[in-house]
C-alpha cells in the first residue's frame, strides 16, 4: 500500500531482489535497500489498522462514550488528503504499531488489560487527532483520558488532575493552538507556554555530523510506548533530558566519524527512543520489537561508546523484524529452545536468530573500534569483538543444525557467515583473548547448569561405573540432557561485568569490597572467589570455589567458576568436564553424596574422570 491510500486501497507488492536479501544477511544494506524496508513497514502499518477497524465494528461495547472508529479513521483521511506525509509520520510512529497489535488482540480475546476497551480503542482518535493537527486542519475530536492524561502521539500530553481514572474530554482545533477541554469544562492550551505546565510536547533528538542526520523523538509520554505493557506518561527533568542529548551527541559523533554505514542504518531507521529505568553498571538494558519498527527502549547510557554499539545492536533488530515481515526464515511455532551467549533464559529459533544479527553488528563495530583506540580502550575493544565473535559463531552453528530453519534461513546465515569467518581470522592480543574466552565458556557453564538436567539413566551409570572403578560410559556422556528452563536463573553475566569494570573503569579485583553480600549488590551473583580468579590467584580461587560449594553443593555460579579455575591452574581434563558438562559433574556428585561415604568424593577428582571419557 502506498501513501496516500487510507481512502482507496492501493495495493503494491514489496519485493526484495536476491542482492537486497544477501545484503541485509551480510549486515550490510543501503539507503534504497532501507527505503523499501521502510515502505513495507508503512503497508503492513496500514493493514493492521484496516484490520482493526473490521474487528472492532463487531465490538459495539468498544466505543463507550466516544464516536465510533470510523470516525477517526474519516478525520486520518481528510488530513491525508491535506498532507499525506504528516499523517504518515503518525501513524510510522513505532507507539503506534504497537498500540494497533495489541487492541487486536484484546479484540480477539489474547490478551486482557485493566483499562476499558474504549479507551484502549480509542486511541485510535487520538492517533487521528495528531495526524490532523500535524496536516493543519480544523476539527473536533473526543478522546480518552487515561489517570489524567490526553496523550496526542508524536506530540505530547496534557494533565487533567482531579479525574477518575477514565474519562474522555473534547478536542478542540482551529486557528490558534489545540484546546484540550476536560469534562468539568476546563481548558488547556496544547502549547509549551500553557500554565503550570499543564501541557507537555514531546522533546526530539537532532543532530548532524559529516553530513550524516539524525532525528528521533524522546518518547516518554505515549501509552503504548514500552514492549511488553502500557504505561503512564513519565515525563524527564530537564536535567535527564540533556544528559540523554549529551550522551546521544557523543554517540552520533563516534558513529558518523568511525562507523558511517552503521551511522547511516541508524539515522535511516532510528525514530523514537523510549528512555527506562537505569541499569547496574555495564549492563545497559535495551529492547526493541518488530512491532515498533524504529524505536529503541533503553536504561541511561553510561557513556557514548556504549550508546553507540546499543543504537548498532538494536536497528540490527529492526533491519531483521522488518526482514521477517516479507519472508520466513524458519517454520514458526516451534518448541525448541537453545542457548544464546547473551540470554540468561533458553531462545526459540526465532529468537536467536534475531540475537545472531544483532549481536553480528555489535561484533562489526568493536572490530572497527579496535582500529581507532589506543592504551586501555584498546583492550577493552578486542575483548569484546573477540567475546561476541565467538558468541555469534557458536549460536550459528546452533542454528544452521535446527530442523526448523528453511530455505532462505539457511542462505542467510551463509551469507553471514562469511563475514564471521573473517572476524575470526582476525588475531586479538592474548590478555584479550583469555578474557574473552572465560567470559564466554563461564556464561556457557552456568545457562547448562540452570537449564539442563542430565537423564537418570545417564547419571547412573555413572555412579555404577565410578563406584566400580571403570571409566565413564560413552553412551552416558553422549546422552543429550533434557532442557528444563529455570525461571530463577540471574546473574549468568556477573564475571562478564567484572571483567568490564576492570577493563573500563581500571577497578582491579583488589578495588572490591571482599564480602559475598556487598559483592553482590554491587555486582549480583558475584562472589569473593571471583576476586581472586580475576587477579590470577588461581590457589585461592579454587579453595574460594570449592568453600562455596561445601555449603551451597548446587550453587551454579560456583560449578562454572570452579571450571575457569581448573582451566587456569591448566587442570584441562577438570576444565573439559566443568566447562562443557558441568550439569553432569554436579548431576554426578549429587548422586554420590549420600551413598553412605564419611566424605563425599571429591569434585576435582569426578570432574577429571569426566574429562578422560570425553577426551577419549
Amino acid at each position: 500500500m502506498t501513501p496516500g491510500s487510507l481512502g482507496r486501497l492501493q495495493l503494491v507488492p514489496h519485493r526484495l531482489t536476491a542482492r537486497d536479501f544477501d545484503a541485509i544477511a551480510s549486515g550490510r544494506g543501503d539507503a534504497a535497500v532501507l527505503g523499501r524496508l521502510r515502505a513495507a513497514e508503512h503497508s503492513r502499518r496500514l493493514l493492521l489498522l484496516r484490520a482493526l477497524l473490521d474487528t472492532v465494528r463487531g465490538h459495539p461495547q468498544a466505543h463507550g462514550p466516544l464516536p465510533s472508529a470510523d470516525h477517526a479513521w474519516d478525520l486520518l483521511e481528510r488530513a491525508e488528503h491535506r498532507d499525506a506525509a504528516q499523517v504518515a509520520a503518525v501513524l510510522d510512529h513505532p507507539a503506534t504499531g504497537l498500540w494497533a497489535v495489541s487492541t487486536l488482540r484484546r479484540l480477539r480475546g489474547r490478551r486482557h488489560d485493566d483499562s476499558p476497551l474504549w479507551v484502549e480503542v480509542g486511541h485510535l482518535h487520538a492517533i487521528a487527532a495528531a495526524a490532523a493537527i500535524r496536516a493543519g486542519i480544523s476539527f473536533r475530536s473526543r478522546l480518552p483520558v487515561r489517570r489524567g492524561s490526553v496523550v496526542l502521539p508524536t506530540l505530547g500530553h496534557a494533565r487533567l488532575p482531579g479525574l477518575a481514572p477514565w474519562e474522555s474530554a473534547d478536542l478542540v482545533v482551529g486557528d490558534g493552538p489545540p484546546l484540550v477541554v476536560s469534562p468539568r469544562g476546563e481548558e488547556i492550551r496544547c502549547a509549551d507556554d500553557s500554565p503550570d505546565g499543564s501541557w507537555l510536547s514531546l522533546s526530539a533528538i537532532t543532530l548532524e555530523c559529516d553530513g550524516v542526520r539524525l532525528q528521533a523523538l524522546i518518547d516518554d509520554v505515549d501509552p503504548y510506548r514500552h514492549v511488553l505493557h502500557s504505561a503512564l506518561p513519565v515525563p524527564l527533568p530537564s536535567a535527564a533530558l540533556e544528559r540523554w542529548r549529551a550522551v546521544f551527541h557523543g554517540a552520533w559523533q563516534i558513529l558518523a566519524r568511525d562507523h558511517v554505514e552503521e551511522a547511516i542504518e541508524v539515522g535511516e531507521l532510528l525514530r523514537s527512543v523510549v528512555p527506562s529505568a537505569a541499569a547496574p553498571r555495564h549492563r545497559l538494558r535495551s529492547a526493541s520489537s518488530g512491532d515498533a519498527f524504529g524505536a529503541v527502549l533503553l536504561s541511561v547510557p553510561e557513556n557514548e561508546v556504549q550508546l553507540a554499539a546499543t543504537l548498532v545492536h538494536e536497528m540490527q533488530h529492526a533491519k531483521l523484524g522488518a526482514l521477517l515481515h516479507l519472508t520466513d526464515l524458519y517454520t514458526p511455532g516451534g518448541d525448541a529452545h537453545f542457548y544464546a551467549p547473551w540470554r540468561d533464559d533458553p531462545r526459540t529459533l526465532g529468537a536467536l536468530l534475531q540475537g545472531i544479527y544483532a549481536f553480528a553488528g555489535v561484533t562489526r563495530f568493536w572490530c572497527r573500534r579496535r582500529a581507532v583506540s589506543v592504551g586501555p580502550d584498546a583492550l577493552a575493544a578486542n575483548f569484546e569483538f573477540a567475546r561476541w565473535r565467538e558468541a555469534v559463531r557458536h549460536a550459528m552453528e546452533t542454528a544452521a543444525g535446527c530442523s526448523e530453519l528453511g530455505t532462505l534461513g539457511h542462505r542467510f546465515l551463509l551469507g553471514l557467515s562469511m563475514v564471521v569467518s573473517g572476524w575470526l581470522a582476525e588475531p586479538v592480543p592474548r590478555p584479550a583473548l583469555r578474557l574473552a574466552g572465560a567470559v564466554h565458556a563461564d556464561h556457557r557453564a552456568g545457562w547448562r547448569l540452570h537449564h539442563l538436567r542430565p537423564s537418570d539413566r545417564a547419571v547412573a551409570d555413572l555412579v555404577e561405573a565410578w563406584s566400580g572403578g571403570r571409566a565413564a560410559p560413552v553412551d552416558a556422556l553422549r546422552t543429550e540432557p533434557e532442557v528444563a528452563a529455570d525461571p530463577t536463573v540471574a546473574g549468568l553475566e556477573a564475571r562478564g561485568t567484572l571483567v568490564r569494570h576492570w577493563l573500563y573503569d581500571g577497578k582491579p579485583p583488589q578495588a572490591w569490597a571482599a564480602g559475598s553480600a556487598e559483592l553482590d549488590r554491587q555486582v549480583r551473583g558475584a562472589l569473593p572467589a571471583d576476586l581472586a580468579w580475576l587477579a590470577g590467584d588461581t590457589s585461592a580461587a579454587l579453595a574460594g570455589f570449592q568453600s562455596v560449594l561445601d555449603r551451597s553443593p548446587y550453587d551454579p555460579h560456583a560449578w562454572s567458576g570452579l571450571g575457569l579455575a581448573a582451566r587456569d591452574a591448566s587442570d584441562d581434563q577438570a576444565a573439559l568436564a566443568l566447562l562443557d558438562r558441568p550439569e553432569l559433574v554436579r548431576a554426578l556428585h549429587r548422586a554420590l553424596r549420600p551413598a553412605g561415604q564419611a566424605h563425599p568424593p571429591d569434585r576435582m577428582e569426578l570432574a577429571r574422570w569426566i574429562g578422560q571419557g570425553l577426551r577419549a
